[in-house]
């Protein structure tokens, strides 16, 4: 009995579907030598002497998806010789450090083709990537293609479906991508790539992923647009990272002159249980909007208001408030 294995990033070109169809062949892929949770745990008591404590090895398990050369460069780039803050490090740990973005530049990008290099800078600013929505924003006809032979090659690029309708590239991989492409487009094309996404993503109605790219296009007065509908449900969805990310790319200039930012900022601040704070927030962005007449914006305001009113107990305080909002309605 004669037992064949080939080792390749790549597929090979080899005619083995009737192998398979007889269960003659094992296919392992990249997906496939990923570690659980449970084993990254493992693999860090065995190796690294349980460095890290359980909520740790959870964040690098997210950081990493499993992918256990990732894990193994976050542990070289801590100094055994010096004291490290090891949860500082884990937290900073991404796709463009020194280790883990000469892994990525030389055994991943350096071994793809021209086209395939562009497509994937130019499509890294998506959280998700289908070919049809690729191919309108890259105005290319081949991005179906590409995604299949990116996944195929064992380029971080994984398939959601089945169908392989839907892509997305590994973490890591996104940071880096993000990275080459600042270095790669001017700060000009790059702003109107975000803006055709943000205007794809509109018309069909993906209106937080357009907002995210309008908001990283700089277009402004269209985040402000998206914002007076989008902010409040937002933050109820009580996602405090996406809300933060968004913040974060938001000049300081137009977060002082438009309400509907800080309203979101303030209902951040309610994210991270600040609730103090977040009620000041509310009670100054409250004036900006009776200010400039906007009857929508006060009554998201007053019910935030009112809502925190309510938790505090001053239920007194917070039917004043819902009576205002209802007063507003009814006029």
């Amino acid at each position: 009995l004669l037992a064949l294995g080939i080792l390749s990033r790549a597929e090979p070109n080899l005619r083995i579907s009737r192998l398979v169809a007889d269960r003659q062949v094992n296919r392992v892929t990249s997906q496939d030598l990923s570690f659980t949770l449970s084993e990254l745990n493992q693999f860090i008591d065995v190796q690294f002497e349980g460095l890290l404590d359980d909520q740790q090895v959870e964040l690098l398990y997210e950081k990493t998806a499993g992918w256990i050369s990732g894990a193994i460069l976050f542990f070289s780039s801590i100094d055994a010789h010096r004291a490290v803050d090891i949860e500082a490090k884990l937290q900073g740990f991404n796709g463009t450090q020194r280790g883990v973005y000469r892994y990525f530049e030389e055994n991943a990008f350096h071994c793809l083709a021209p086209d395939h290099k562009d497509f994937t800078i130019r499509s890294s600013i998506l959280d998700q990537l289908s070919s049809t929505f690729c191919d309108t924003l890259l105005d290319i006809k081949n991005s179906r293609l590409i995604l299949n032979d990116l996944e195929d090659s064992q380029s971080f690029t994984f398939s959601v479906d089945d169908d392989r309708t839907l892509f997305y590239y590994h973490p890591l991989f996104r940071d880096f991508l993000r990275i080459t492409r600042e270095l790669e487009i001017s700060p000009s094309e790059l702003a109107q790539l975000y803006s055709r996404a943000a205007q794809l993503y509109e018309s069909v109605d993906e209106q937080q992923e357009a907002l995210k790219h309008h908001i990283q296009a700089g277009n402004v007065e269209d985040a402000s647009r998206l914002l007076t509908h989008l902010a409040r449900p937002l933050i109820k969805q009580g996602r405090p990272q996406m809300v933060r990310s968004l913040l974060a790319n938001l000049p300081d200039q137009h977060m002082a002159d438009d309400p509907w930012f800080q309203f979101l900022q303030a209902g951040y601040l309610g994210l991270c249980n600040q609730l103090q704070l977040a009620a000041k927030g509310y009670e100054k962005v409250l004036k900006l909007f009776r200010t400039n007449e906007d009857e929508e914006g006060e009554c998201v305001c007053r019910m935030e208001l009112a809502e925190y009113y309510m938790s505090k107990g001053d239920f007194k305080q917070s039917e004043h408030e819902y009576k205002r909002i209802l007063n507003k309605n009814n006029t």
